[in-house]
């Protein structure tokens, strides 16, 4: 099977198939702000934010 995705619109099931984590962990960073478009996940978007939340929570630490 040869599926193309599109990484800027996906569902939290394909973000979590293709990163290997559980929908579950998709669900918790959107309640956490990751936002979204159109109910879908920019992965492009979503690695930004998990490295301004590494920084942030990095930054309170070192504080």
């Amino acid at each position: 099977m040869n599926e193309e995705l599109d990484i800027l619109s996906l569902t939290v099931t394909a973000v979590a198939k293709l990163l290997k984590v559980a929908p579950k962990t998709i669900q918790e960073h959107i309640c956490r702000s990751l936002p979204l478009a159109n109910g879908r996940v920019d992965l492009i978007v979503y690695e930004a934010w998990l490295n301004q939340t590494i920084e942030e929570s990095s930054n309170r630490r070192d504080e």
